[in-house]
């Protein structure tokens, strides 16, 4: 992820926090928090690449742990 990737996903996440016109404000910290874990999420993925549908799953086989059978 490019800094002008992250500061356009920062802009859009943006707007959406200054639309938060909500007399409660217990409502707009559950709003505020749910966004900033998204954009998060969004930015990791971006540096570090897509979540694997398996998060287990080894990419890589170590040839120190193989069996040589």
């Amino acid at each position: 992820m490019t800094r002008e990737e992250f500061l356009k996903l920062a802009d859009i996440k943006w707007t959406e926090i200054e639309s938060l016109q909500q007399s409660d404000l217990k409502k707009k910290k559950k709003k505020f928090e749910a966004l900033m874990v998204e954009m998060s999420r969004m930015a990791l993925e971006g540096v570090l690449g897509e979540i694997p549908k398996d998060h287990r799953k080894k990419k890589t086989i170590d040839p120190f742990r193989v069996d040589p059978d």
